[in-house]
């Protein structure tokens, strides 16, 4: 089947969506593969902005956030229920939250870290102005775990089962990632059976949205078919999410191989933006997201429909910039997109000269 007769690639979780017709790529007649509609994942005002140092005004944050919402994004993650002592830039989630009650055309997603945090969430969701869905993570290391959240991975599970248990009393869906899914920034390569582990416990807890993460971008094209290859086949009826940063440069070259295996929801920050919080550093150099913008091109290009409109992500991406008052990482802002012509009067007067003519 030729990926180019292929309808929708995303679904932006940064944009999710949810559709009873694409899971994981899988028909529902059991032929072939086929990709579902809007499969796209958009991360940047949560895991985007909790890198940045200065406060980004609520403002400016709801101006993003609509913006990525008109470009197509059917589920945004728009903040954390985090503590503002570690994460200082979403100290205004429940005012954010209350800000766009009128809920933009796409799903809300929030992260939250402790049962406290889940108790913020349902309370802003029976005041009506929650959440659709909160996320939350375990960290496939240790390690990694210790430095993030002060807890041995199976001590971090307990907390995360009272927490999952709590939401789901409550009647708020709730979805699980996998950090460090393919290595740890101290320890090395993870074992794969500590990723199988936490997928398992997930789908104990009755979590069926699955997030792996490559925390700090230490995925291969490789390693990431090869995960991917056997989690789908382990797990049939899971949707998992691929989560990629970029900080060795593999981000897009993952997220292609993530395709290939048969993910059809990808996470990415416009302009690259995010990282590890500037007070919980676990990666030196470069540790944001992949990005969306120059994503975008690369699968239009390859013939993938991701149900957004262009335009508009590259105005969302022109506006991440004017917000944070700098240019970010992103590709195609700098050097347009791929379909744009230059206008050259010389290259036009030597075609027809020539007795040809531009297409």
């Amino acid at each position: 089947m030729d990926h180019r007769d292929n309808a929708s690639l995303f679904s932006w979780y940064y944009t999710r969506v949810r559709t009873e017709h694409c899971d994981n790529g899988r028909s529902d007649e059991g032929g072939e593969d086929h990709v579902g509609p809007h499969c796209h994942t958009r991360v940047s005002a949560r895991d985007g902005l909790q890198h940045e140092l200065e406060f980004v005004a609520t403002d400016r944050k709801l101006a993003m956030i609509r913006a990525f919402s008109e470009a197509g994004f059917s589920s945004i993650e728009v903040t954390s229920f985090a503590h503002p002592l570690y994460v200082p830039q979403f100290v205004d989630a429940d005012e954010l939250l209350r800000a766009l009650a009128d809920r933009p055309s796409a799903e809300l997603v929030a992260v939250v870290m402790n049962e406290r945090a889940v108790e913020r969430a349902v309370r802003a969701q029976q005041a009506g102005a929650g959440p659709d869905l909160i996320g939350v993570a375990v960290s496939a290391s240790d390690a990694h775990s210790l430095k993030n959240v002060h807890k041995t991975r199976d001590e971090h599970k307990r907390e995360v089962a009272k927490m999952a248990a709590a939401a789901l009393r409550a009647h708020l869906p709730i979805e699980g990632a996998v950090a460090t899914a393919w290595g740890c920034p101290f320890t090395g390569p993870v074992p794969f059976w500590h990723v199988l582990d936490l997928v398992q416990f997930y789908c104990d807890l009755g979590i069926h949205t699955i997030t792996l993460a490559d925390t700090t971008g230490l995925a291969t094209p490789t390693s990431v078919t090869e995960r991917i290859g056997q989690l789908l086949v382990r797990y049939p009826n899971i949707t998992f999410r691929a989560h990629f940063h970029d900080t060795h440069g593999t981000g897009i070259a993952n997220s292609i191989a993530a395709i290939t295996a048969g993910i059809r929801h990808l996470d990415s920050s416009f302009g690259g933006l995010g990282g590890n919080p500037p007070r919980i550093q676990y990666s030196l150099g470069y540790t944001g997201n992949v990005v969306t913008e120059d994503l975008i091109c690369v699968l239009n290009g390859m013939g993938y429909e991701t149900g957004l409109d262009l335009d508009k992500v590259l105005e969302a991406a022109e506006l991440v910039e004017q917000v944070l008052e700098r240019p970010l990482h992103g590709h195609v802002l700098r050097a347009g997109p791929p379909w744009k012509r230059l206008d050259d009067p010389e290259v036009t007067q030597l075609m027809e000269s020539n007795g040809l003519r531009l297409s």
